[in-house]
């Protein structure tokens, strides 16, 4: 990464956007989920993520700029949530979610274009059932969708 925050690419320098820490923290799950990790780190991504959206962002940022581990007092939050939680408030992009998507290989917006082109009029629904067998509510599917933008 360079000092301007931008990262060198095959079509030259971009920029990574800055999340709100419950956004990385999701976007986290997503790609634990999509790579097919164990269900426990995923939820507890997304516990976290429920915890700093139910806290109000002044105690957040105090709780993220307080030394020692303020932020644990929260429910749902361990030290690896509490690192992306501060990382992302002082606007960096966790080392978490870099390394992730590092390894995940591509974004899923491009990884996606090709399927997206081929799409015709997907519709289809879940039921309450079917969302809590695969562990992946509907809520929490329009927070992801809402912070990748799709």
């Amino acid at each position: 990464m360079f000092e301007d925050g931008s990262l060198s690419g095959d079509n030259g320098p971009m920029t990574e956007p800055t999340l709100a820490p419950a956004a990385a923290l999701r976007r986290i799950a997503f790609l634990l989920e999509r790579g097919r990790e164990p269900t426990y780190k995923v939820r507890a991504f997304r516990r976290a993520a429920a915890a700093v959206d139910d806290t109000d962002p002044e105690t957040l940022a105090r709780l993220a700029a307080a030394p020692g581990a303020g932020l644990r007092d929260l429910p749902g939050i361990g030290e690896v949530t509490e690192r992306v939680i501060r990382e992302a408030n002082a606007g960096e992009v966790p080392v978490y979610l870099r390394r992730l998507e590092a390894i995940e290989g591509q974004p899923v917006a491009e990884g996606a274009a090709a399927l997206r082109a081929a799409l015709r009029g997907d519709c289809h629904a879940h039921s309450t059932w079917s969302d809590r067998l695969l562990g992946n509510r509907l809520p929490q599917r329009e927070k992801t969708a809402a912070d990748l933008r799709v």
